[in-house]
């Protein structure tokens, strides 16, 4: 699934959409990209979901995308 919202001002992606990246384009343009990968039911460690979204990630980052992805346990597994 691809969701594309228009006419939203860089002011509004900044206030309204956290878990995204917004970055601009030839300086007219901001745009903001979030992702929510789908894991498989078998990604159960951190070196797991790595090797998963490098998989996933490959072909955008031959094409000169850059991917910046942080990784930790969840506030429920820090509870446990």
């Amino acid at each position: 699934m691809i969701s594309v919202r228009l006419n939203v001002n860089e002011e509004e992606q900044q206030s309204s959409f956290q878990n995204s990246t917004l970055h601009t384009v030839n300086d007219n343009i901001a745009c903001s990209i979030a992702a929510y990968p789908k894991y498989p039911d078998g990604v159960l460690s951190q070196e797991e979901a790595v090797v998963y979204l490098r998989e996933q990630l490959h072909a955008l980052s031959k094409a000169g995308w850059e991917f910046e992805i942080q990784i930790g346990r969840s506030e429920t597994a820090l509870t446990e």
